[in-house]
């Protein structure tokens, strides 16, 4: 037992009488202080203020907190590259009636969930031979295409937008994924370019570029006799996996898609929607650059891929820091 220090039993009458008046003292003094409206009105300020700073410092950590929830093994991203010239507010809003019936005369279906148009452009799938970008050593899958501002304007496609400037000259600005940069090019809108597959004779997909180094699978392991290995001929380390088109109704489903919360899942997902299709499938590699896989996603009902992959700021799209002589060629040329 813990001994008290000033033991109760040793208190005289007279120590106990003084004890029990300062204590009645003390209390009359605090009541007193309750009652002055002067103190009152400070600590009510004073509680009004800490209210205030708490609910704004929580509203700020909310807004903060814009990026996809990529839950993989606790990995999780948070980046912005958004050059302000080009870009407005990083701030969500709903895709009204009237900016889906504009997208749709744009020729776009699948309309954006809740983002700015002007975090969306076309990325390049594929380039064909007779493409003008071909020679501009634009890069597939890597490269976007921004949007004119006639597009949004007038709700035209991008195709009746080049046949409106038929042998006229357009500059085009191109965000690089690979360099996180923006850059112009200037190409020559013809009866080839108009009249051939394609636009600007390339294949495209409207998806969000803001987002797109986070939005892919990063292929870690890849398993022997696998559909990965014998048929994708995946290879673990180097390439990522971008999305597939359908052949039948060339459809692009890529993985950097805003309603997919887990990419791994919603890659999952369109593998079993596309199961006995005849699929192209879009790889990334870090030394070759795009990898088409034209197959069939076998109709089995214990289809497996057969390789692990990952997603998160580590396993991003890879970025080249330094740029090359290249680059440089065609920034001077740019001048």
């Amino acid at each position: 037992m813990v001994k008290p220090l000033y033991p109760l039993s040793d208190i005289s009458p007279d120590q106990r009488k003084r004890m029990k008046d300062a204590e009645k003292a003390r209390k009359e003094y605090i009541l007193s202080l309750c009652k002055n409206p002067y103190l009152i009105s400070v600590v009510s300020v004073i509680l009004v203020l800490v209210i205030v700073v708490i609910v704004h410092s929580s509203s700020s950590s909310n807004k903060l907190d814009t990026s996809a929830n990529l839950s993989n093994k606790g990995e999780s991203s948070f980046s912005f590259l958004k050059p302000s010239k080009y870009f407005s507010s990083s701030k969500t809003k709903d895709i009204g009636a009237a900016q889906k019936e504009q997208l749709k005369k744009m020729g776009i279906d699948d309309e954006p969930e809740k983002k700015s148009f002007k975090e969306y452009a076309f990325r390049i799938y594929k380039i064909y031979n007779f493409s003008p970008l071909k020679k501009l050593k634009i890069k597939e899958l890597s490269d976007f295409i921004i949007p004119p501002n006639e597009l949004y304007t007038k709700g035209i496609t991008f195709k009746n937008y080049l046949i409106e400037n038929k042998n006229q000259k357009l500059k085009l600005k191109i965000f690089s994924l690979l360099y996180r940069k923006i850059k112009e090019i200037e190409v020559e809108i013809n009866d080839t370019i108009i009249n051939n597959e394609g636009v600007l004779g390339c294949e495209m997909n409207y998806e969000n570029f803001i987002d797109a180094q986070n939005k892919l699978l990063h292929v870690i392991n890849v398993k022997d006799n696998s559909f990965a290995k014998d048929t994708l001929y995946l290879i673990a380390n180097q390439d990522y996996i971008i999305g597939i088109k359908t052949i039948n109704d060339g459809k692009y489903y890529s993985i950097n898609n805003d309603k997919m919360n887990d990419l791994i899942v919603g890659f999952i997902d369109i593998l079993n929607k596309n199961k006995g299709k005849e699929c192209e499938f879009y790889i990334y590699n870090i030394k070759r650059g795009i990898k088409i896989i034209l197959t069939k996603i076998p109709n089995n009902s214990d289809f497996s891929l057969g390789c692990d992959v990952a997603f998160g700021r580590i396993y991003e799209f890879p970025k080249n820091i330094e740029e090359s002589e290249e680059i440089d060629e065609e920034k001077k040329s740019l001048k």
